[in-house]
């Protein structure tokens, strides 16, 4: 009988870290979510700073040649 309780004890402990492997997992799942939308946001962001300065340059360009 004792034999049969220290098997639950054992497999209830395995159970309780499959439990916190599974949350571990979830955790660094939604990190990593998290870190893709930043990098998103970050290429945009670049995109559209990178877009103005394009378009100030041909501004500035075709300001300067209406001048000659």
């Amino acid at each position: 009988m004792e034999n049969n309780g220290s098997k639950g004890v054992v497999f209830q402990s395995m159970q309780l870290q499959v439990g916190d492997v599974l949350n571990l997992l979830k955790g660094i799942k939604e990190m990593l979510l998290i870190i893709c939308i930043l990098i998103a946001v970050n290429v945009v962001f670049n995109l559209v700073i990178k877009k103005n300065e394009v378009l100030r340059w041909c501004f500035n360009l075709s300001k300067d040649m209406f001048w000659l």
